[in-house]
């Protein structure tokens, strides 16, 4: 069972189930509209997601307590290439702290475009973790990144698809100075909608007020599999030298998740 523990995350549990209802009222008047013989596809693009997991993993490390997370997103693109959207999922986040965080907000902006061969992801991304009353001893948990990413699909049997990036934070949260983040990962398209992928990071966060420096390994071997409208996703994942409980860096997460 899904624990909702809290009245931060009920409401977002209410606010996805209000965001879905909306997109489906949506995708029918554009149905509607796309009938019309003569009908320009819009340039514009809107979409939204709900994913149900046994745990919320952020870069190898969990964020729920090794606990059931909820999660959604709402994105807009345009056919420019450019994108805006929000991402949140519930947490169980800084219990040292009088009102620990609840709810993790992500918003983002970027643009993705092609060039010889492969497909490119710039933007911006900056964390809010909503609900906590940090403590005058606590370091700031809010903290923003700029990203980069390349992938390449090879046209071959399976499709393979590699990718590549990294991502710098000049003030990442928990009192570290500059982070900088590596990751890749490799998939491949078997039939049946069926996805085999390894994805690996490397997080480095410099010494800051009240922190000492840090760096660690993670990775993640898994498959995904698409049933209708729903994808299904089993990974195990582990990470090295971070966590002080290791049932916070390892273990197997199941999702569930669909995209409207």
């Amino acid at each position: 069972m899904f624990k909702l523990k809290n009245t931060c995350v009920l409401n977002f549990f209410m606010f996805v189930c209000l965001l879905l209802g909306s997109m489906s009222l949506l995708a029918g008047g554009h149905e509607g509209a796309a009938s019309h013989e003569h009908k320009a596809q819009s340039p514009h693009t809107l979409s939204a997601s709900v994913t149900l997991a046994t745990e919320y993993l952020y870069r190898g490390v969990s964020q729920t307590n090794g606990d059931p997370a909820i999660q959604g997103s709402f994105d807009y693109a345009h056919s420019s290439g450019f994108y805006i959207g929000v991402w949140a999922s519930s947490l169980e986040f800084n219990s040292n702290v009088t009102n620990e965080a609840s709810l993790e907000l992500n918003y983002y902006a970027g643009y993705t475009f092609d060039y010889y061969g492969l497909s490119y992801d710039v933007g911006y991304l900056y964390y809010m973790y909503t609900g906590q009353n940090v403590d005058a001893s606590s370091p700031e948990v809010d903290f923003s990144e700029i990203y980069a990413s390349a992938t390449k699909t090879f046209d071959m049997k399976y499709s393979p698809t590699a990718s590549l990036g990294v991502a710098w934070s000049p003030d990442f949260g928990g009192g570290y100075d500059d982070g900088v983040y590596v990751n890749g990962s490799l998939s491949v398209a078997l039939p049946m909608g069926i996805s085999p992928y390894f994805s690996a990071g490397w997080q480095d966060l410099s010494t800051g007020k009240g922190a000492t420096g840090i760096d660690y390994f993670h990775y993640a071997v898994g498959a995904s599999a698409d049933v209708g409208p729903i994808t299904l996703d089993l990974s195990w994942n582990d990470a090295d030298n971070v966590c002080a409980n290791a049932n916070d860096c390892d273990g197997v997460m199941f999702s569930v998740s669909s995209m409207f």
